[in-house]
């Protein structure tokens, strides 16, 4: 019995940005390395080939470092309709090469398709920007204020490659703020989830335990989406423990697992 390459490999680079390669396609979710934040867990190198940017939202740390990509690529964009201006405007992308999308859009990306769905952020208290390193979090919000649109609508992504196997990204999605409606429009699209991608902070682990029962993934991948702001600010989040073993009572079968910054996660096809 011999192995072959890997049909799926995934990578986190901290905050929300993945980078997906599968069956020829080489694709990231919300490229974010700059030390804007004083972090920097890639560099733009590690996105050489890549053909698409697939951006969640319009906060600005889930699509600040798309130009520089860009310029290092050539790869087509895609995100919520609202951050398609924002980046041609002010950032100077190539209209041509921007493709706004509303949920429910399906686009292909040569022989994969990917579909999007709506979900809601979670409440954010503007006042927790001034507890522990208030500094850092009036940095952070002054950014956010001034580096992104006013307004962006929030999307997550079905990813099917030609091979058959099916990711879903569901961002930051999984918070209370999700309502029973889109997350039934979700189980609506009728996809069998081989891998589920999704972040995990504060205190939010009954939401995880109710996404994961609703679709009953394969492999549940967990990310913490904002480790260093909320250290800073003095932000406890439950333990990635915790997360997982509400995934686990909430369906047995899945197997699920935590992703720091550098780690990779491979399915492998033997023959």
């Amino acid at each position: 019995m011999s192995v072959s390459a890997p049909d799926l490999r995934i990578r986190y680079f901290g905050w929300s940005t993945v980078l997906v390669e599968g069956d020829g396609l080489r694709l990231v979710f919300d490229p974010f390395w700059n030390s804007l934040y004083d972090t920097r867990w890639a560099t733009v190198e590690d996105f050489t080939g890549v053909e698409a940017i697939v951006l969640s939202h319009g906060h600005n740390e889930h699509f600040i470092d798309t130009p520089k990509l860009f310029d290092h690529t050539g790869a087509d964009v895609y995100g919520p309709a609202e951050l398609m201006p924002w980046l041609a405007e002010m950032e100077g992308l190539p209209v041509a090469k921007l493709h706004g999308l509303a949920a429910g859009d399906r686009v292909r990306l040569g022989g994969a398709e990917l579909q999007s769905f709506a979900w809601s952020h979670r409440e954010v208290s503007r006042s927790r920007y001034l507890s522990g390193d208030a500094v850092f979090g009036m940095r952070f919000a002054a950014a956010s204020a001034l580096l992104a649109p006013p307004v962006s609508s929030y999307l997550g992504y079905v990813l099917r490659l030609a091979n058959g196997l099916c990711i879903v990204n569901l961002a930051e999605g999984m918070n209370p703020g999700l309502s029973d409606g889109q997350l039934a429009a979700l189980v609506g699209l009728g996809y069998g989830a081989d891998v589920l991608l999704a972040g995990a902070q504060l205190s939010f682990t009954a939401a995880c335990a109710r996404v994961v029962a609703a679709l009953r993934p394969r492999q549940l991948l967990l990310y913490h989406p904002h480790q260093v702001l909320f250290e800073r600010l003095g932000l406890a989040s439950a333990p990635p423990g915790d997360f997982l073993t509400a995934a686990r009572e909430a369906w047995p079968e899945i197997e699920a697992g935590y992703l720091e910054p550098g780690d990779s996660f491979e399915i492998v096809s033997r023959v």
